[in-house]
């Protein structure tokens, strides 16, 4: 008997037992460039398009005919490309794949933590916007139903340098553009019918204006979050901590309209101890390139890292307090002065 075998009743699956090797070329070099961590999602990947590829006959009748008349290594090299190109199309038709990267960390961040949220990619999806081109009609490439306070949030994604900053109390042309951050903002939470929108940036590709922006910066007016990622280092804690936030407001919003407004407060603690966690990585990397300094710069590095942690500690006991009601004026003080909070 094979190791595959399939279960007919509800629910359907494909069970595979007993172990199984293969020595092809292809697949090896899929699973060598994936991390170990994530070979058991390559491989589902994998087995779905393959799976897909083998329903389409048309491709299947090329393929077969090409076998015959081609060389072996060349036929590989064929059906890997042609492999890729369908990768390539299917994720096209799911969205684009920084699109996926910031799906998949809400839904990781939901499930983390416990949240009922309904988290639908909508950027393929035209909108409420009585609009004139496509695009503006499917701006709003996540939303999120909170269903623990009947909201929602929207997350625009753009890999691009081509929006910038659009402050509406500037002069430049971006200040009432639509493609800028703010202007998707609007757009966003007006196509999504949303309450509070999230424009994310990867800090690499973003618009030269951007460049001493803040991880994460507040519009309270909108409201809203611009947030800049590191896409090349997995760094995605500037999204999760405004999503986070977003949630925190709309929580606070059951409780009256100005109880969400120490936000503020905590947003620019926040912004400071991503940056020094920055600082932390670039001393860490100094370290390594000079042993002679290496004892003095661990020192110093601990009692940023041991300041940091207590700094978190207490804007996250700011955050519990706020969930069952607004910081009092007294509070509030507490957390600026970064002193222990008083106990209610």
């Amino acid at each position: 008997m094979g190791f595959i075998s399939l279960k007919q009743q509800e629910p359907k699956a494909v069970e595979f037992k007993g172990e199984f090797t293969t020595e092809n070329p292809v697949i090896f070099e899929l699973f060598n460039k994936a991390s170990a961590s994530n070979y058991d999602k390559v491989f589902e990947q994998a087995l779905s398009l393959g799976a897909y590829a083998l329903t389409l006959e048309d491709i299947g009748a090329l393929l077969d005919r090409t076998a015959h008349d081609v060389d072996g290594r060349l036929m590989q090299l064929k059906v890997l490309f042609e492999l890729r190109g369908l990768r390539s199309r299917i994720v096209t038709e799911k969205g684009e794949e920084f699109e996926v990267d910031l799906a998949e960390v809400i839904i990781g961040l939901s499930e983390q933590n416990g949240w009922s949220d309904e988290i639908t990619k909508t950027g393929g999806v035209i909108g409420s916007i009585p609009g004139n081109g496509r695009d503006t009609r499917k701006v709003g490439d996540i939303t999120t139903t909170v269903t623990e306070f009947g909201r929602r949030i929207v997350i625009e994604a753009k890999n691009d340098r081509s929006f910038p900053n659009g402050d509406p109390s500037g002069t430049t042309k971006a200040a009432s553009s639509e493609k800028s951050d703010q202007g998707q903002n609007y757009s966003a939470m007006a196509n999504r019918e949303a309450d509070i929108a999230i424009f994310v940036l990867d800090r690499s590709n973003a618009h030269a204006n951007f460049q001493d922006f803040d991880a994460i910066t507040f519009i309270p007016e909108q409201p809203g979050f611009t947030v800049l990622i590191d896409k090349s280092k997995g760094d995605y804690s500037a999204l999760k901590t405004a999503y986070t936030l977003a949630r925190e407001i709309l929580r606070s919003w059951d409780q009256g309209p100005n109880d969400w407004k120490p936000i503020d407060l905590l947003l620019k603690r926040i912004n400071r101890e991503l940056k020094r966690l920055e600082s932390i990585e670039k001393s860490l990397e100094k370290i390594e390139k000079s042993a002679k300094d290496i004892l003095s710069a661990l020192g110093s590095v601990e009692t940023t890292r041991q300041e940091v942690k207590e700094s978190v500690e207490l804007m996250a006991q700011a955050t519990e307090l706020m969930k069952v009601e607004p910081l009092s004026a007294l509070e509030r003080r507490a957390v600026y002065l970064e002193e222990a909070i008083p106990e209610r």
